[in-house]
């Protein structure tokens, strides 16, 4: 299924946890004569310093209080020259108190996805899901869909319904107009649907046909739960998924538009009617947001808090289409946590690698408040606070160690998606260094697969713009970038790949 990214803080959060202090940042931003580093930062220090260290507490007196709304410039470069650092921060709130915190997977149950459902869509009826091979429809239902498909029999309505040439997509509809057609025959007035109850089953009861899915089954498989519902005719899947095994957890939650349909055309179909439209207004934002903050409170599944949310505009050929992506991450005893992308790698051997994948809330709406996606991943439980005010680093300290990472870096690690080669010589990257955060960050336990910490974590991000060096023309950007992230306890990065 897919997965998309989805600013405003809606939720009360305690002020200062966001962005540096004025006189915190000076020693980031005036380098002096500093000699070029030559040792970066190491990745999750296993020398059993850190647990000793998350064990000493700072005197109350540990967080700054500064003004605010300070703006801070200055330009650096990575040693070998292929990263111009621009410093652009605006606002300097105070840093603090921070504490250490253990969690737990939070394992989700059938109740909970029900509540979940409803929480989403309202007093509506969920069915059980039913492999495309299984599924029974109405007549209704199947007439629904053929008159549906039977607008793109033409190449010229496929294409601009996705905005490029589809080649060899209009026989695909017909064969499933077709087949559809020959359904009728033998279909009934109303549909068998099994009304939803709400318990997991093994992945392969999803994954396969009834017939084929007792030959797969195994304890290793993730648990899982699927239900359908149809809301002012748009079908939706809801698909609930938990896994407890030795090589990495999971929790997750995916609510997308699907239906059986020939090249996926129904998801585009009702996509495309939903979103459109004139770009949404502030008003149309402000609601979606309260409606947003409702939702992650209804939802029972821990305290969340928008971190994100941005208009988002996509053109299918010339048309335009937009959505509004809102993003969430766990509150945590009050204090709010970072956005950590999600990692690909969940069976990493590193102490510090996670196995669960990091915690998050991405939701999609169309402009007039239609939920079109919605995913959670890892929600956690707080097993214990091991210590409410921890002894961190300096935070001018933290800079220097973050100046000295980014120094050592080159143009290729904001090259998301490779399309430079990493031995170009004629590419020049300019990151603009746009904020810093203070806030907590989850890295593993070490030594066990059940437990994480938050911890407090400084945070940079900014937004990469690749340029030829000689000639100054520009090719592309990578923006909203994650640069690096340190854990303030040790000073060690806070991995965000497993690698």
């Amino acid at each position: 299924e897919p997965y998309y990214r989805g600013g405003k803080i809606v939720s009360k959060i305690k002020p200062g946890y966001l962005v540096l202090a004025t006189a915190i940042m000076l020693s980031f931003i005036l380098p002096g004569c500093q000699e070029s580093p030559s040792n970066a930062v190491v990745i999750g220090k296993n020398d059993g310093k850190f647990e000793e260290n998350i064990m000493i507490s700072a005197p109350d007196s540990q967080a700054s209080s500064v003004t605010t709304g300070t703006a801070l410039s200055e330009i650096f470069y990575s040693t070998d020259n292929s990263v111009e650092f621009n410093v652009d921060i605006v606002d300097t709130p105070q840093c603090p108190n921070m504490p250490v915190l253990e969690v737990a997977p939070h394992y989700l149950t059938g109740d909970e996805a029900k509540r979940v459902a409803y929480t989403l869509f309202g007093d509506v009826t969920f069915w059980e899901w039913q492999h495309w091979s299984d599924e029974s429809l109405s007549k209704e239902e199947i007439q629904s869909k053929v008159s549906r498909w039977s607008e793109f029999t033409s190449q010229e309505a496929i294409d601009a319904l996705w905005g490029t040439n589809q080649v060899d997509s209009v026989p695909v509809v017909k064969k499933f107009i077709e087949e559809y057609t020959e359904k009728l025959s033998t279909a009934q007035n109303q549909n068998n649907k099994v009304p939803c109850q709400w318990t997991f089953r093994k992945a392969p009861f999803y994954l396969f046909s009834a017939a084929e899915a007792t030959q797969y089954q195994s304890d290793k498989e993730d648990d899982m739960l699927k239900a359908t519902t149809n809301v002012s005719g748009i079908p939706f899947t809801l698909q609930f998924g938990t896994r407890n095994q030795n090589d990495y957890k999971a929790n997750y939650i995916r609510v997308y538009i699907d239906s059986d349909s020939p090249l996926g055309i129904d998801k585009r179909y009702f996509t495309a009617q939903l979103c459109r439209t004139e770009k949404p207004t502030p008003e149309q934002v402000e609601k979606i947001l309260s409606q947003t903050v409702e939702v992650l409170d209804d939802l029972g599944l821990g305290t969340w808090t928008v971190d994100k949310c941005e208009i988002v505009k996509k053109f299918y050929g010339d048309i335009a289409e937009y959505m509004i992506d809102v993003r969430a991450v766990p509150m945590l005893n009050g204090i709010p946590t970072i956005y950590q992308a999600p990692i690909s790698n969940l069976t990493a051997d590193d102490v510090y690698a996670s196995n669960y994948q990091m915690s998050s809330i991405q939701i999609q709406f169309s402009p007039n408040g239609q939920l079109i996606y919605f995913s959670m991943d890892s929600p956690v439980d707080i097993e214990e606070t091991i210590n409410s005010n921890v002894a961190v680093i300096p935070t001018d300290e933290l800079l220097d160690l973050a100046k000295t990472n980014l120094m050592l870096s080159t143009f290729s690690q904001y090259d998301i998606g490779a399309q430079i080669s990493p031995s170009s010589q004629n590419i020049i990257c300019k990151v603009t260094i746009s904020k810093v955060t203070y806030a907590l960050a989850r890295i593993r336990k070490p030594n066990t697969d059940t437990s994480y910490y938050y911890i407090p974590a400084l945070t940079i991000y900014g937004d990469a713009g690749f340029y030829n060096k000689a000639t100054g023309d520009f090719y592309f950007s990578n923006d909203d970038l994650t640069l690096l992230s340190l854990n303030a306890v040790d000073g060690s990065i806070v991995n965000s790949t497993n690698s």
